[in-house]
């Protein structure tokens, strides 16, 4: 299977200061954990 790259686009703007930016860190971090584990 050939490999296709990945593009995230992130909102790092003033209003995901506190509890949301950490929330996005989060899930991202999630996300890349996952797909590195099964990439299909």
């Amino acid at each position: 299977m050939r490999r296709l790259p990945v593009y995230f686009l992130l909102d790092t703007s003033g209003s995901m200061y506190g509890t949301s930016i950490v929330a996005l860190n989060n899930s991202l971090s999630e996300m890349i954990g996952t797909l590195r584990q099964d990439p299909q």
